[in-house]
C-alpha cells in the first residue's frame, strides 16, 4: 500500500475572514459628527398623513430597512416630531404624497404639499415628498393577512402605510 500524502490547506484560508468587515465597516454606516465629538447615526422619518390619525416610522441608522413608531393625532404632529428628532437624530423627512392614478395632484395632494413645505421650515430638515399610491389598501391587505381586521385597527394601518412608504422611498434611494 502507498502512503497518502497528507494535505495542505490552501492558501486562502489562511486569510482571516473578518479583517475585511473590520476595514469596511465605515463604509456601511451613515454617521455624521455633532458638535460634542461623538458620532450620531442619522435616520430618516416616514410620515402616513390621514385626515385623523399620522402614521409614523423610522429607518434603521444604515438606513436600509423602515420600522414602524406608532399613529398620533394629527393635531399633535409637529410636537410628536419635535421629541422624535431629538431621540433619533433625524436627517430627513418622507411624507406621502397622494397622488390620482393618472399621476396628477389633487386636494389632498396639495394640502400635504403645503404641509412639507410646513415642516421643512420649522424643523430646519429637508423634507421628500413620496408617492403614496395603493400603500393604505396594501397595509390593509397585510393585515388580513396576519388575520386581523382592518376596519377594527385603523391605526395600525397607517403606521403599516408609513413603513411601505419609507421602505418603498429607501429602495428607491438605493437603487439610483
Amino acid at each position: 500500500m502507498e502512503k497518502e500524502k497528507p494535505r495542505l490547506p490552501r492558501r486562502s484560508w489562511k486569510i482571516k475572514p473578518f479583517e475585511r468587515v473590520k476595514e469596511s465597516k465605515k463604509v456601511y454606516t451613515r454617521k455624521q459628527k455633532v458638535q460634542d465629538g461623538e458620532e450620531v447615526e442619522r435616520r430618516i422619518l416616514g410620515i402616513d398623513l390621514g385626515e385623523k390619525r399620522v402614521g409614523l416610522a423610522i429607518s434603521d441608522p444604515l438606513q436600509v430597512t423602515a420600522q414602524g413608531l406608532k399613529t398620533v393625532s394629527r393635531d399633535h404632529l409637529l410636537q410628536e416630531i419635535k421629541l422624535l428628532f431629538n431621540r433619533y437624530s433625524i436627517e430627513e423627512i418622507v411624507v406621502g404624497h397622494p397622488l390620482h392614478l393618472d399621476g396628477s395632484a389633487g386636494e389632498k395632494a396639495k394640502e400635504v404639499e403645503e404641509i412639507a413645505v410646513n415642516l421643512e421650515n420649522e424643523l430646519n430638515l429637508p423634507v421628500t415628498l413620496y408617492d403614496e399610491r395603493f400603500t393604505t389598501q396594501e397595509a390593509e391587505r397585510t393585515l388580513q393577512e396576519m388575520g386581523r381586521k382592518p376596519s377594527r385597527e385603523r391605526e395600525k394601518v397607517d403606521e403599516i402605510s408609513a413603513i411601505l412608504i419609507l421602505q418603498g422611498y429607501m429602495d428607491w434611494i438605493h437603487s439610483k
